[in-house]
């Protein structure tokens, strides 16, 4: 029997089904969901059971944010504008005067951003790109997460423009972060992190970008390829999914320099500008895309998300923040660039449905 039954209002499983329950009704036993269904059936089968009155609102699952940046609750407003500014701006902050203190608060209020939408899974870089000097901001920047019960995927790996320089507030110590270094940082952070709070933490191993360095021919560069299979290699050692951002020509670069990359392992962001050819790449070899319609990125180019529904690119997996809506779909965000507030149109269930609704 039930300990709660969450007497709606409006319930919206989400099933196969498509149903739509109005009055409906969910039972809970501690973290699990054990009945959905009318009103008086699930009352019914549970009488003893403690009643939260919700007849004024709509009962769904809790949504998932398949892509974002821890940070930018913090910065997010700092500079009126787009583009390198503000990009610059944060990268300064976030790799030179960032502490571990900086990333907990952070952490905190983005957990509550996203809460306070209806997010229950989410996805974030630790930074606008991984800052991978020390292990511990990624441990920071988990704090709300782990505090608030919510699902989390901390996105942890290479940071573009190697070798990058990072100062530790805390200490003093300056790093010059090479991918040894980074990768080394990762590992560390996925046998801290991975499978944390009885499973309510996991790590995806995260280069900033896919192929971060191309020639003048659009191949990836030596050391984009170097990266490539360090990624794949850690990413396949401890079995890890890989995220990363993509934009024109890399899933291309990527599929030339290292195909073993684009499997169903791996999810996408943003995708702009990228071809048909690579869209067929995508869902050939089941890469998944985490589509942000709103974001800076889509002023200038666009993921053809209509072409990629057609054929079959998925959305995120289950360990890269959500379960898949199906072979014929993507994962839609609609938030400013890098932007870590959930204002998300995918309305998926994660894995353990205890953990999932949101009211």
């Amino acid at each position: 029997m039930a300990q709660t039954v969450l007497v709606g209002g409006t319930v919206v499983p989400v099933d196969a089904d498509r149903r739509v329950l109005d009055p409906g009704a969910v039972a809970v036993d501690g973290d699990t969901i054990v009945a959905v269904g009318p009103r008086e059936q699930v009352l019914a089968d549970h009488p003893d059971a403690e009643r939260i009155d919700l007849a004024d609102h709509v009962l769904l699952p809790g949504l998932v944010d398949s892509h974002g940046h821890a940070g930018h609750s913090l910065t997010k407003n700092l500079v009126d504008g787009a583009g390198d500014d503000w990009l610059d701006l944060v990268k300064e902050i976030y790799f030179e005067g960032s502490d571990a203190e900086f990333w907990r608060a952070e952490s905190r209020l983005a957990a509550l951003e996203r809460l306070r939408a209806g997010v229950t899974t989410s996805l974030s870089y630790v930074g606008s790109m991984p800052r991978v000097d020390d292990p511990k901001f990624a441990t920071a920047a988990a704090t709300g997460y782990r505090e608030f019960g919510l699902r989390h995927v901390v996105a942890v790996g290479p940071p573009d423009g190697l070798p990058v320089h990072a100062t530790d507030p805390d200490t003093g110590t300056e790093t010059t972060i090479d991918l040894d270094r980074a990768m080394a940082t990762t590992e560390a952070v996925v046998d801290e992190l991975d499978g944390a709070e009885n499973g309510r933490l996991s790590v995806t191993v995260a280069p900033s970008s896919l192929v971060p360095e191309t020639d003048e021919n659009g191949a990836a560069t030596a050391a984009s390829v170097e990266q490539l299979r360090a990624v794949r290699d850690l990413a396949t050692a401890k079995d890890l999914p890989i995220h990363a951002h993509a934009y024109e020509g890399e899933v291309a670069a990527a599929a030339d320099a290292e195909p073993e990359i684009l499997t169903d392992r791996l999810s996408l962001a943003h995708c702009a500008g990228i071809s048909s050819e690579e869209v067929t790449l995508m869902a050939e070899n089941g890469v998944a895309a985490s589509h942000g319609p709103l974001t800076h990125a889509y002023a200038w180019d666009r993921f053809p998300v209509v072409e990629a529904m057609e054929q079959g690119s998925p959305s995120p997996s289950p360990r890269t923040a959500a379960r898949p809506i199906g072979r014929s779909t993507c994962s839609h965000r609609a938030a400013s660039r890098h932007s870590s507030s959930a204002r998300t149109t995918a309305t998926r269930a994660c894995s353990r449905p205890g953990a999932c609704w949101s009211r």
